[in-house]
């Protein structure tokens, strides 16, 4: 036993336990080898599988909380690479008793639709990528997110007792605070009771609403019609929606308040385009409409900016296919400079149907630039 083990017991406790669950997958891939013919029926095969595939799942479980801790690299256990015996251990065994099996009892054709307890004891050992701990902020605008993951991931989880949740739930908390929790003495009865002192701590359904609620009314008016902050924008209010949805304070009761409150939050262009889209309709818009609306305004600015950005060449000017021929006119006599094509639109040195922003208009408001006094097209 190394010192780091010698100085946390619990550690110490979780390395044994390692230990014993090597020696136990040792003890059964002997007693395999030895067993009688006569014995390995169908059942026999289909029992051993599944001890060695509970023993994987078990020390898996125990082997995430030992390299969690502090001090592990320091240990015999990660020394020794006990984790790699027992790995290279597991599969030899499974791949042993699975052969003798598929040879002692194959599959038949008409079985092999069927299905059996070996398959499922094969689907188990498909290795999927390993969550983290979830993280709490310390935020009572985050607890919902984490309170969810949390129980999904550990607190319901049936492969973990209360020591491993216990020590999930220490490694979860922000640093520098709930250090009453961290101090409660690391024993499976007080899993509880540090589980219950922080839902009544931070499950405050009355905050959580008011800051969803107040990031709704720090939105940003949107000056320029830019696809990045209309999604950006449509996603801090799905995202309010739904925290005050698990909190039970839904905000559909507000559907059509909130519509006509982002639609203030919209550019100039942006908004004269919904007032067109609703055209003479005598209901009151959602904010699922306007949602709508805009999934299908973005779609539209993304196929105009790629339309552009095909149009330019690399030095940023439009590309002409056809350019006009020069020719050259010798004359002794000085001529006067040509005119300066001025756009009314955007004042660059081009005529107005070669403008981008007036092109990349939509046909409502090209309309009213064009109406305007002394408009060359």
């Amino acid at each position: 036993m190394s010192d780091n083990e010698a100085d946390d017991p619990a550690l110490a406790g979780f390395i044994t336990l390692q230990k014993e669950r090597l020696q136990s997958l040792t003890r059964l891939q002997q007693n395999y080898k030895k067993d009688a013919a006569s014995r390995k029926t169908e059942s026999y095969y289909m029992k051993r599988l599944q001890q060695i595939e509970s023993l994987n799942a078990a020390f898996e479980t125990t082997h995430q909380v030992i390299i969690c801790t502090e001090g592990y690299v320091k240990t015999d256990y990660h020394a020794k690479k006990i984790a790699v015996s027992f790995e290279d251990l597991y599969m030899e065994t499974y791949c042993l008793v699975a052969e003798g099996q598929r040879i002692k009892f194959p599959v038949t054709p008409s079985s092999a639709s069927a299905p059996t307890a070996v398959s499922t004891v094969a689907d188990a050992r498909v290795h999927m990528p390993q969550l983290p701990v979830p993280k709490f902020s310390g935020n009572c605008v985050d607890w919902p997110g984490y309170y969810d993951a949390f129980t999904r991931l550990i607190h319901q989880n049936e492969r973990l007792d209360n020591i491993q949740r216990f020590h999930f739930l220490k490694e979860s908390l922000p640093a520098g605070r709930d250090c009453d929790i961290r101090q409660i003495p690391w024993t499976a009865a007080n899993y509880t009771v540090a589980w219950d002192t922080l839902i009544q701590r931070y499950n405050n359904p009355p905050v959580v609403f008011s800051n969803h609620m107040n990031m709704l009314y720090q939105l940003p008016s949107l000056s320029k019609e830019k696809p990045d902050d209309i999604r950006s924008m449509i996603s801090a209010v799905n995202v309010c929606a739904a925290a005050c949805n698990t909190i039970n304070a839904s905000l559909q009761n507000g559907d059509h308040w909130l519509a006509h409150y982002l639609t203030a939050k919209l550019p100039k262009e942006t908004h004269s385009a919904w007032e067109h889209h609703l055209g003479s309709q005598t209901h009151i818009p959602s904010y699922k409409d306007l949602e709508q609306f805009l999934n299908n305004r973005l779609i539209t600015l993304d196929a105009i900016e790629n339309r552009n950005c095909s149009g330019t060449n690399k030095s940023g000017s439009p590309l002409d296919h056809h350019p006009t021929k020069r020719i050259s006119v010798h004359n002794t006599h000085a001529q006067p400079s040509p005119p300066v094509l001025r756009c009314p639109h955007c004042n660059g040195n081009h005529i107005l149907r070669r403008c981008q922003q007036f092109l990349s208009l939509d046909c409502y408001q090209r309309k009213e630039v064009v109406r305007r006094p002394a408009v060359q097209v």
